[in-house]
């Protein structure tokens, strides 16, 4: 964070600025001090990029000590970090970066605790200290005077607070403070996009679409807001609409982080559209996970998803090196272990499939699919007595994992359902499929 002189307009201005530079310290907040006044935005942009820094206060102090009157406007210049942006189709960040500047108007001696916790509440939000944050947000809600949330420039606190409680998966909350953030200033795209994005994870897709469009109506070269509808039209199954608006974010930003997740999400749609669409090759999908991958060699839900068309494709040891990548990316990606077990299945490599279906299910409990795999495999070593010393041991595994993808819900073929129920330690004479 940098802090700069504070402009006076009066020359018997009190100094405001200094009293909070005082309380930051006290509070302990690092902060770079340049000693003299900024001329605005641009120069305050140019701070922020020769520091390095996210935040940039400088500001204009009105009125004398004498007549004990005015205030001071604060002004933030916010030069926020890039942050990721998930891929899969409801698992992208909210991101505060499209809140680039505001300021706060505050009265002498009357905000500079609020004004304070909200500085206090960025720093740990951009450090990624998300409850540091919250506490800090929190105690400046606390910290608003009557009648003074226009001037303090509440909807951003709310904006911020809504954010982190998004990032946090409080998702009625972050709506909640969306909400208020909206109700302070109408024409605020930023939350109109978040909280769109709140609603798309709540379910409600309608509302979603409503917030999407109100941030295009403000600021129709979007591209997040692009991106989420599309997302949203998708999940509507309106595949040639998401295409169009999701194709529309990559035209107005092809750069990493927002290009790679609309890369991935376009395979996404275009195999969720081929899917209805006779001998469907993926290969309009498999170029999309391609080019997320030349622009962030290190996303996992590329890998991840270029796994899965090359399994659908054959393309048996392709897919395997794309699970395989995914998983180091992600070692707790407990689809990408169960779909290269698969493979590891249909090549024979029966103790490398078990393995991986073990691996997902130490990852997720409850994955019926790695359960009924595995037994499928233990059937199969059981019935053609593979491992004799352990024919019955085998058996009791296959029978014990059917109950157990039973119990998760997973549709047993028959065949599975009656040896799980029936099993004596006698043979079988039964091929089961995968799943």
């Amino acid at each position: 964070m940098v802090f700069a002189n504070f402009h006076k307009i009066d020359p018997d201005a009190p100094n405001t600025d200094e009293n909070i530079e005082r309380e930051l310290q006290n509070a302990g907040v690092q902060f770079i001090r340049v000693n003299h006044e900024l001329s605005g935005r641009e120069e305050a942009q140019q701070i922020a990029r020769q520091y390095n820094a996210t935040i940039v206060i400088w500001g204009q102090i009105s009125g004398s000590v004498q007549a004990n009157s005015g205030g001071v406007a604060v002004n933030f210049e916010i030069n926020a970090p890039s942050q990721r942006i998930e891929s899969v189709l409801f698992g992208f960040e909210v991101s505060a970066e499209q809140l680039q500047d505001f300021d706060v108007y505050v009265f002498q001696g009357m905000d500079t605790g609020y004004v304070v916790d909200f500085i206090r509440g960025q720093v740990a939000y951009f450090e990624g200290d998300y409850d540091q944050a919250l506490r800090y947000f929190n105690s400046a809600v606390q910290a608003i005077p009557p009648d003074r949330a226009a001037d303090l420039r509440v909807d951003a606190l709310y904006f911020y607070r809504g954010t982190i409680e998004y990032l946090t998966k409080q998702f009625p909350a972050a709506q909640l403070d969306f909400d208020k953030a909206i109700s302070l200033n109408i024409d605020f795209a930023g939350a109109y996009l978040n909280r769109g994005i709140v609603y798309g994870n709540l379910g409600n897709l309608q509302r979603a679409m409503e917030d999407f469009n109100a941030t295009l109506a403000l600021v129709k070269d979007n591209p997040y807001a692009y991106l989420a509808r599309g997302i949203i039209k998708a999940k509507q199954g309106d595949t040639d609409g998401a295409l169009k608006d999701v194709q529309l974010a990559l035209q107005l930003d092809s750069t990493a982080p927002l290009a790679v997740a609309a890369n991935v999400d376009l395979g996404i749609i275009y195999v969720q559209r081929g899917m209805n669409t006779p001998n469907y090759d993926y290969a309009d999908a498999i170029e999309s996970y391609q080019r997320a991958l030349a622009l962030d060699p290190n996303s996992e839900e590329a890998y991840y998803n270029l796994g899965v068309a090359h399994l659908r494709t054959r393309h048996f040891d392709d897919a395997i090196q794309d699970f395989t990548k995914a998983i180091q990316l992600n070692p707790e990606d407990a689809e990408a272990y169960t779909n290269r077990g698969m493979i590891y299945a249909s090549k024979n490599q029966l103790k490398d499939a078990i393995t991986d279906f073990s691996q997902a299910i130490s990852i997720d409990p409850q994955h019926q699919t790695a359960y009924y795999n595995r037994g499928v495999i233990y059937y199969y070593m059981y019935q053609n007595s593979l491992d004799p010393a352990h024919e019955a041991e085998d058996g009791q595994q296959a029978a014990a994992d059917f109950l157990q993808a039973q119990s998760l819900g997973y549709p047993l073929p028959d065949e599975a359902a009656q040896f799980a129920s029936t099993y004596d330690g006698t043979p079988e004479a039964t091929d089961l499929p995968a799943s």
